[in-house]
This record gives structure tokens, sequence and C-alpha cells, in this order.
């Protein structure tokens, strides 16, 4: 999870990293000098970098994570992100690219298993939905040889986590609203009524799976 920065820190003379902009449990997140698109990471455990960059140029190959611009020893350069504030309200459109980031991840392979509103946030560039923070990220081999069943539940496993907060006094509005398209999405999983609904799922997993030639390029 990242956290915005209660106070500024300058700019380091001798390196790229700019201001503080966040910071969490497993690192420090700068503005990049030079580009006001990216930002610069240093992580507190240099023996996780490679593990956790490996699942996010894997995210980002689909489209699903901030794309990842350059890593040396415990520092990575990758594309900003704007972390949403607490409780803040997001459209539906935006509620419905956040349904699409967890059908494609799952759809090759990688379950995030720490999705909730503190680690999505909008693209600095694009301004589409974007997940970070992937510590917890795990990979699982074969993700096209699921069974659609199988892959939609664990979809619907992952997008549970997002509505933890609803069983609690932090709950926030737009996920537990029973009309919000991740709830939505769950019901049709469950239910398995709506055909128009699977039909779509099974071209964004489709898709995804199509998209990560890029890891070869």
């Amino acid at each position: 999870m990242l956290r915005r920065a209660s106070g500024r820190r300058k700019a380091d003379p001798a390196s790229k990293k700019g201001d503080v902009i966040g910071q969490g449990e497993q690192g420090v997140v700068y503005k990049h000098v030079e580009n006001d698109a990216w930002v610069i990471k240093v992580v507190h455990d240099r023996a996780a970098i490679q593990g956790e960059v490996a699942m996010q140029r894997r995210m980002a190959c689909i489209g699903v994570a901030p794309r990842i611009i350059d890593v040396t020893d415990n520092e990575v350069t990758m594309e900003r992100i704007v972390p949403l504030r607490k409780n803040e309200i997001i459209s539906i459109r935006e509620q419905e690219q956040l349904v699409n980031l967890v059908l494609q991840s799952v759809a090759v392979g990688l379950l995030h298993n720490d999705l909730h509103q503190g680690n999505i946030g909008r693209s600095f560039s694009s301004g589409n939905m974007v997940m970070f923070d992937f510590g917890f990220t795990t990979m699982f081999n074969a993700p096209d040889e699921l069974e659609e069943s199988v892959y939609l539940q664990i979809v619907a496993a992952q997008l549970y986590a997002l509505l933890d907060p609803c069983n609690t006094n932090n709950s926030t509005g737009w996920l537990c609203d029973p009309k919000s398209p991740v709830v939505n999405a769950i019901y049709t999983i469950r239910n398995r009524m709506d055909t128009n609904a699977l039909r779509k799922y099974a071209k964004i997993r489709s898709a995804a799976l199509q998209k990560l030639h890029c890891l070869s390029e």
C-alpha cells in the first residue's frame, strides 16, 4: 500500500530522485526529476525486488500495471500512478475497468493477493485504472489450461477481497453498492445467468493471453 508522504524531502542532486511523494511498508517513492510521468521507487528489501519486478513486468505487459522503465540495485523507475484517496468515489467506467484488471491478471496466471483501494489508482499519463504494489502477488503455471469455471471462481475470489471493507465500519460506498460493477461481476460469476457478460469475460481472458507476447519482445 502506498501512502502520500506527510512532508517533503528535497531532491538529491546526485541522483534523479526528486521529492518524496509516497511511502509504504516496502519502500519510498520519489518524483523523477527529468520526467513528471515517471517515479523512482526505492525498496527496503533488495532480495525481494526481483520477484516483485517480474510480477509487475507481466502485469504491465497486459496493461494492468505501471510499466517499468529501469531497474538498478534497489531502485525501480516506473510509470507514475495517482493512488485513490481514502473513500474516493470512482466512476462506473473506472469500476468496470477495475473488474477488467482482475479478469486480465488472473487470465495470465497472476493473483495480486492484496487488492484493496490502497493498491489501485490511475495512470498519471492515461488516466486509466491500474494495480500496484505486487509484494504479495503469486503466479500459477499454464493459466490458459484452466477450465472456464475455475478461472471465473478465482476471479471472483480476487474481487471479493475488494469488498472486505463492506463487512466493517470502514465501508466504501461505491464498492458496497449492490449495483456496483464489482458486486455485479461477482453475482454474474456465481449465478452464471448473464450469458452476454460471461462471453465478454471469455473475450477479455483470450485477449489478455494474446498480449503476453510482449514479454519476449
